[in-house]
């Protein structure tokens, strides 16, 4: 049975869920999810800037240095005006993976999007981050939730 734990930090409410399995009946190969984390943030009404990258929503993640990511974000947001917002998810800082989304004023949005990271070279603990930039100066949009962002570790 996989083993559930739940830790409150910040504002971010994180579930993990380990040791779970399943078998592609395909090529009778075994994949084996090494473990989940989700990162759901709590804080609502968040205005973003194009000066700077806004964390949306942060977890660790303990891998091997073969094995592969799979990434989740799910972002609730509404323009004020006419806006391009970038997105990112970082791995230790560095950014791994990024995309836009441009609205016409006054939009409510919910985006959603996926990332394998198969280039994870060092074995260890890996904090993973979804931020959000406005792309020009003059604009304006604020994130109202839901912030949501899953990491699953499979094993190659």
């Amino acid at each position: 049975m996989p083993k559930h734990t739940t830790n409150h930090s910040h504002n971010h409410h994180t579930t993990s869920n380990t040791s779970s399995t399943s078998t592609n009946n395909h090529n009778h190969n075994q994949q084996v999810f090494e473990s989940f984390k989700v990162a759901e943030e709590l804080t609502r009404n968040t205005p973003l800037s194009s000066a700077a990258q806004t964390t949306l929503a942060s977890l660790n993640i303990l891998t091997d240095s073969d094995d592969n990511v799979l990434l989740t974000a799910t972002i609730g947001w509404v323009s004020t005006t006419n806006v391009t917002i970038i997105f990112r998810i970082l791995r230790d800082n560095i950014e791994i993976f990024q995309t836009q989304e441009s609205v016409a004023a006054s939009t409510n949005r919910t985006t959603s999007f996926s990332w394998v990271d198969t280039n994870i070279l060092n074995l260890g603990d890996h904090l993973y981050s979804l931020t959000a930039q406005i792309k020009n100066a003059g604009e304006a949009a604020t994130v109202i939730g839901p912030v949501v962002l899953t990491a699953a570790e499979i094993d190659k």
